[in-house]
């Protein structure tokens, strides 16, 4: 029976779907597909277990397309790893839930564990601008921030959970007093961005693969917002126009169609208003402290310029 013997753990919007597709091109490296299976959250519930602005069918194709409930099923991501010396997967939303980092304790406890922090106002504002962009979020930046609590009480899914995803100090303690440290290790994006490969090699090594492979970066994932939003709903949901062209059109001329448009419609994210950047670096200051000190490290948050 194969089981990862690594995990990406998160956080959200912090560069983990690039690192796991460059974990993913080393020849010794296995990583699971699709990205995100979140086993050690969901295990055993009837999804989706948190609610959101829209119904059922809808969260679960938004949220959680690719989430596997039952262990059976999540052994057979493992089943072709052929002769590969590090297993791994990535799911972001582990980091958040103490469930998940106790599952993980039953299942792997020897596994190591990889955690990705960004700018926590950064973070945000990226998770903030993907659920605008996927039709998730309805309200303005500053409105949304301040409906968190009440749509926590409500069960919503972690998705608009913005400044708690955000808020890293006890997540990440969590973990390393379930760990031990050596099973830990803390990537800063800044300095991943700053030096990718590096990074990587430094990746490599931490998971004990050979750390003089070079992974190809030059393809990235980059947030857009959208020039249009009633084309971009048009292009995103099902609805009647689509469906008649999917008809009518080859299927290969229908997905260049959409694939033109979709490119098209694609413009540049508008800058985090500054009152809501100067508020939530405020917010966000003691639990930066407290994480430096947690990580015996300085970490460039509190002076670099959003």
């Amino acid at each position: 029976m194969n089981l990862p013997n690594f995990i990406v753990i998160g956080a959200a919007k912090s560069g983990t779907t690039s690192v796991w597709s460059y974990l993913k091109q080393h020849p010794q490296v296995f990583m699971s597909k699709p990205k995100e299976p979140n086993f050690f959250i969901f295990e055993g519930v009837k999804l989706p277990y948190y609610s959101g602005p829209d119904d059922e069918e809808t969260l679960i194709r938004k949220l959680y397309q690719g989430t596997i409930t039952d262990f059976e099923t999540y052994q057979t991501l493992f089943q072709d790893v052929g002769e590969a010396r590090a297993i791994g997967e990535a799911s972001v939303r582990y980091l958040y839930f103490p469930q998940a980092a106790e599952r993980i304790k039953k299942y792997i406890p020897d596994a190591k564990m990889i955690i990705m922090l960004r700018n926590p106002v950064n973070r945000l504002y990226s998770q903030y601008v993907m659920n605008v962009r996927d039709l998730l979020e309805p309200l303005p930046l500053s409105e949304a921030i301040t409906a968190e609590d009440e749509r926590i009480s409500k069960n919503w899914d972690c998705a608009w959970h913005y400044t708690k995803l955000s808020s890293y100090y006890n997540q990440v303690k969590f973990y390393l007093d379930l760990f031990s440290p050596q099973q830990i290790k803390v990537i800063i994006y800044e300095d991943f961005c700053r030096d990718t490969v590096g990074i990587m090699q430094e990746l490599y090594r931490f998971i004990d693969v050979d750390d003089s492979f070079i992974p190809n970066c030059s393809k990235s994932n980059s947030g857009y917002w959208p020039k249009s939003f009633l084309i971009h709903g048009l292009l995103k949901e099902p609805n009647a126009i689509k469906l008649t062209l999917e008809k009518a059109l080859p299927r290969k001329t229908y997905n260049k169609a959409l694939k033109f448009f979709h490119k098209s419609n694609k413009g540049a994210i508008p800058p985090i208003p500054t009152t809501v950047k100067d508020d939530l670096k405020q917010l966000f200051r003691k639990d930066i402290l407290n994480l430096q000190e947690l990580l015996g490290r300085q970490i460039p948050w509190l002076t670099d310029e959003i």
